[in-house]
């Protein structure tokens, strides 16, 4: 649990501003009567309509170490990276903090085309065989990890000399260089983009914005396509502000 804790604050510690102040925004939104603690109470009923109550109860009971009934910022900040990280089991709906399995075909199926739930299960509940899934493959997350990570290293080595990632790289460096005004259109432009807050843009809010402002969906889906270089279905905020800052240097997307 101390590990996570820790991941949870180094995290918050070297998010971009943007996300910091987000965090800071929700513990505030969430702490209704402004003592500087989130009651359980206070936490299920602002966020019952985006999170199940069985996530929040789990997560929280593993973070309310001191039996308060309350988390202070410092454990809000490890609440916000367990959420956004870790999953809960699809069998006894516990928050896992560590191993968990997950179903190998829905993960593929998510992979390939960004859309679905991949099952997931505790150690305990798949060590005991006591869970129902229609597939009967599964490994752990960390076997799965460093497969993405092979698919993404070789994905990688296919656009090396693209000159869309050459375009990427400038945008980068153009965005660090940009006055906090610039950086603040750009980073408005990812919450746009961004419909569902997740901190990751798929194709589908991708498609929504650009169809919005004009722009034809097989023309905003080929845009995902170009501007996804590691192939996972999902930009990140450096894709997306690696892109408007190459189309505010250039003129042009990349």
């Amino acid at each position: 649990m101390d590990s996570i804790v820790q991941a949870g604050w180094i995290h918050f510690q070297n998010a971009s501003r943007l996300e910091q102040d987000q965090i800071i925004a929700m513990f505030k939104s969430l702490d209704v009567d402004q003592d500087g603690q989130i009651s359980k109470a206070e936490l299920i009923n602002l966020l019952k309509n985006t999170m199940p109550t069985a996530k929040i109860l789990s997560l929280f009971n593993k973070l309310d170490r001191d039996g308060s009934r309350s988390l202070d910022f410092y454990e809000f900040v490890t609440f916000h990276y367990a959420n956004i990280s870790r999953s809960v089991c699809n069998c006894c709906n516990e928050f896992g903090m560590g191993l968990y399995y997950c179903c190998v075909r829905c993960w593929k199926m998510q992979l390939s085309d960004g859309d679905g739930q991949v099952f997931e299960v505790c150690t305990e509940c798949y060590s005991n065989k006591s869970f129902k899934h229609q597939h009967n493959e599964f490994l752990d997350n960390y076997v799965l990890f460093r497969s993405k990570e092979i698919l993404v290293l070789n994905r990688e080595k296919t656009v090396k000399d693209n000159p869309i990632q050459a375009a990427f790289n400038a945008g980068c460096l153009y965005y660090r260089a940009l006055s906090s005004i610039k950086n603040n259109v750009a980073d408005a432009l990812f919450k746009e983009m961004d419909g569902n807050g997740d901190w990751r843009v798929s194709v589908n809010e991708v498609i929504r914005l650009m169809t919005k402002k004009g722009i034809s969906q097989a023309d905003a889906s080929k845009a995902f396509e170009d501007i996804n270089l590691a192939g996972d279905h999902y930009l990140s905020f450096k894709d997306v502000v690696a892109s408007w800052c190459c189309h505010v240097a250039t003129g042009v997307w990349p």
